[in-house]
């Protein structure tokens, strides 16, 4: 049985934003080894492991989002 890929995408999208595999595992709290081997498709990280690596993700993502593209409310600040 194989490796679900959206493990491996995430993983390698997640070590691509942050510079490496390297700073990935410092951030997750894995080797750089490890983090390698899921992202080649062996096998999948632990649950809370693999959900920290999408909040990296999501995180760049909205950082670097065209917010126009999001509506003009979408990046407003919270006032108050």
């Amino acid at each position: 049985m194989s490796a679900n890929p959206v493990y491996a995408l995430c993983i390698q999208r997640a070590a691509e934003r942050l510079g490496g595999f390297d700073e990935l595992s410092l951030q997750v709290g894995i080797s750089a080894r490890l983090l390698q081997f899921w992202a080649n498709g062996g096998g999948g990280p632990p649950d809370h492991v693999f959900l920290r690596i999408v909040d990296l993700v999501l995180t760049d993502d909205l950082l670097h989002a065209d917010t126009g593209a999001l509506g003009k409310d979408w990046a407003k600040k919270p006032t108050g």
